[in-house]
């Protein structure tokens, strides 16, 4: 079962609230919002929301990551 606070746009397409994204990065909202407006990490606006999907968020791990 999903967590009500994703909004499903397509078929399979997950999206997470800011707080979430911190969650799962592991990092302060403050880092978050540096990376934001360095325009490292596309965010969506549903309303007033801000969300990020999961496809694009898998992407900003993959290129973080060190190999």
């Amino acid at each position: 079962m999903q967590n009500s606070t994703h909004i499903p746009s397509g078929p399979g397409e997950v999206y997470y609230t800011l707080p979430e994204v911190c969650t799962i990065l592991r990092i302060h909202r403050s880092s978050l919002t540096r990376i934001r407006k360095r325009k490292e990490l596309k965010t969506c606006h549903f309303g007033g929301s801000v969300r990020v999907s999961k496809t694009v968020l898998d992407k900003y791990i993959a290129d973080h990551t060190q190999q």
